[in-house]
């Protein structure tokens, strides 16, 4: 990150399916594509730059195609916390999971990648959101 930089504007990619896969750093989501590559380009992938909701909420907003999120933040507390915080702040109508990585996160996933076995991949804490997106400005 780039001090003064707006955090509404983060790393991403934009597909043009109807999932997102949000990630707290850009390393983070490479080391997710290297790991699954089968048609990465269909879909959306965003960096946080952290674990705040700024760049979320923003690309939600731009991009009202998207109809389910994956939080794949960190298996950290912080990563935990950061879902929990997010989860509640998504638009109605959007289904959200959660994918935690084996290791700390991704980039260690795929640094390791030779130990782990793909069908141990954790999803948890799908729900659908009911509650209207809000933006402030």
């Amino acid at each position: 990150d780039v001090k003064g930089s707006d955090k509404a504007f983060n790393f991403c990619w934009r597909g043009e399916g109807e999932r997102l896969f949000v990630f707290e750093a850009p390393l983070d989501l490479l080391s997710f594509l290297c790991l699954f590559k089968k048609e990465w380009q269909k879909q959306s992938y965003l960096a946080l730059g952290g674990v705040g909701e700024k760049a979320l909420l923003r690309f939600l907003s731009d991009r009202p195609n998207i109809k389910t999120v994956y939080l794949c933040l960190d298996s950290d507390q912080a990563g935990s916390d950061a879902c929990s915080r997010l989860v509640e702040l998504m638009p109605e109508g959007l289904t959200v999971h959660r994918l935690i990585p084996l290791f700390k996160d991704w980039s260690e996933v795929q640094t390791r990648r030779g130990a782990v076995s793909y069908t141990h991949l954790r999803a948890h804490e799908s729900r659908r959101r009911k509650k209207p997106l809000r933006l402030s400005a």
